[in-house]
Order: C-alpha cells, then structure tokens, then sequence
C-alpha cells in the first residue's frame, strides 16, 4: 500500500506538495515517539517522491 497514488503526485502543486511534505514528516515524528520506526519507511519514500521535480511525458513521434 503506498501513501500516494501517482495520479494524485501528477494534479499537485508546489504548495500543495510542501503541506503534504510537512504533513508526512509530522506523521514520522509520531511514529518516532511511539517507537514504530519500521513504519517510517513507506512515508520517508513518499517525501522523496514529492522532493524529486516532475517531468511531463513527452511522446516520441
């Protein structure tokens, strides 16, 4: 199961990705202090999703 699908990465904008990037790292942090760092994982890689620029598809004729 993944945090965001990738049509919802596709339809955001810059300062929609920034509140759902300090929305992911809030959630690690709670995570943290319950002491579930194995769940971490799945959100540390949605902010890496987020952080890396979107390209558009360019079709090749």
């Amino acid at each position: 199961m993944g945090i965001m699908k990738k049509t919802e990465l596709e339809k955001l904008d810059d300062a929609a990705r920034l509140a759902k990037i300090s929305e992911l790292e809030r959630a690690i942090l709670e995570l943290r202090g319950e002491g579930r760092k194995d769940k971490t994982r799945p959100l540390r890689k949605a902010i890496a999703r987020l952080k890396t620029p979107q390209f558009k598809k360019v079709k090749k004729m």
